[in-house]
């Protein structure tokens, strides 16, 4: 068998290509300077589309908010903006880092058969390609269903400025520098629209599949720790103290070595998974709002289709960070199920050591502000509503 030093293991290989697609990570084939114009363009185009809703948000406020669901339509596709700006930046300055960590996944292959990295990763590629498959569907339906709805539309753009200003068939509100009126001019922006919303959705889902990927990886490292840490004595005689020392010496250092490699992931995302804290109520409340009172069915529909994406993403990664929080202290339960009471004082110390170090969880923590998990999940879920009942209260 190769050494772990020179193995080389591709991991969350499917959240690669995703990234690549908006150019968030570079490509082998290319220099670093096209690789950087690359992504400098991607941005720039997400800049300039981002322009026209911001300028339809200032508009609403300038006149007092004479349409408010034109504004919350807005504020929803802004923030996304934000999002995707906020998110290409934290992810491109820790590139090198990440990188580290996708190669160091080989580390483990002195602890465990190639197998267990194998079986993971197949669970990665399949959450990623389910939800790749969704968004792709979801951006599609959210770009067409505006462009075969414009008859409804038109209705709405009661004055002369909208229907000039702010074309119909665009997947958000937009107020533009010069008259949209045309049939080219209009599929030509909803096409841009569309184009936008694949960069922003795409490196969104990719970013935080690597995330679930990783985490996915690590459970399976701590479960394959527990199964060896609960036998670590029934090999080994009761006079064979120096084969009780080395399984136990063997455990120890793969929990250290899992416990770093956490914690260098945690290093990397602490920051990036800031926004599932401090916004995504804010998403979620203004889609419900939307959802509930716009009387467009074609609109309810594409609408309910972000908010199933959104949550789906939100809750899978709550989900894998809490079962990472919850396999890093069974810990614990494997260590004393084993045949401790058969081992030597100084080893049953050494055994008393790894179960105070695994009390300690496995945690995420975004920012310092929250730790992801089902409770922050819940958490989101309680503020989306909160700020949901608020808007509803208000606008009647």
């Amino acid at each position: 068998m190769e050494p772990p030093s020179l193995t080389k293991l591709n991991i969350v290989i499917n959240a690669k290509k995703l990234l690549k697609l908006c150019f968030i990570m570079p490509y082998d084939s290319l220099s670093r300077k096209a690789n950087i114009c690359l992504t400098m363009l991607c941005h720039l185009w997400v800049l300039l589309d981002c322009l026209p809703p911001i300028a339809a948000i200032a508009y609403q406020i300038a006149v007092g908010i004479e349409d408010v669901y034109a504004i919350v339509e807005n504020v929803i596709g802004v923030v996304n903006y934000f999002i995707f700006v906020y998110t290409c930046i934290c992810f491109t300055t820790q590139i090198v880092n990440l990188e580290k960590i996708f190669n160091d996944i080989r580390i483990f292959l002195e602890f465990c058969d190639i197998t267990v990295i194998q079986n993971a990763e197949k669970d990665v590629q399949f959450y990623t390609k389910l939800f790749t498959v969704y968004f792709f569907v979801g951006v599609l339906l959210n770009g067409l269903i505006p462009l075969m709805n414009m008859s409804n539309c038109r209705k709405t753009r009661v004055t002369e400025f909208y229907q000039k200003y702010d074309p119909c068939g665009n997947i958000v509100r937009n107020l533009y520098p010069f008259d949209t009126r045309g049939l080219f001019r209009t599929f030509s922006l909803g096409a841009t629209k569309i184009i936008t919303t694949y960069f922003i959705c795409i490196g969104y889902l990719g970013v935080t599949m690597i995330l679930i990927g990783l985490f996915i990886h690590i459970i399976a490292q701590i479960k394959n720790c527990e199964s060896k840490l609960v036998t670590i004595f029934d090999d080994a005689s009761n006079e064979d103290v120096k084969e009780m020392t080395k399984n136990l010496k063997f455990c120890v250092r793969y929990h250290l070595t899992i416990v770093n490699y956490a914690e260098r992931v945690f290093a990397v995302y602490n920051m990036l998974i800031l926004v599932h804290i401090s916004i995504t109520s804010t998403i979620f409340g203004l889609l419900l709002f939307f959802i509930l009172k716009i009387e467009n069915y074609p609109d309810k529909f594409r609408y309910t289709v972000q908010l199933a994406g959104w949550t789906g993403m939100l809750f899978i990664t709550c989900y894998y960070g809490q079962r990472v929080t919850d396999e890093s202290t069974r810990i614990v339960d494997a260590a004393y199920s084993c045949s401790w009471y058969e081992a030597p004082t100084s080893l049953q110390k050494s055994i008393r050591l790894m179960i105070l170090r695994a009390q300690r969880p496995l945690t995420l923590k975004a920012a310092s502000i929250g730790v992801i998990s089902l409770v922050t999940f819940f958490s989101v879920i309680k503020g989306a509503y909160s700020l949901f009942t608020v808007m509803v209260t208000v606008s009647d």
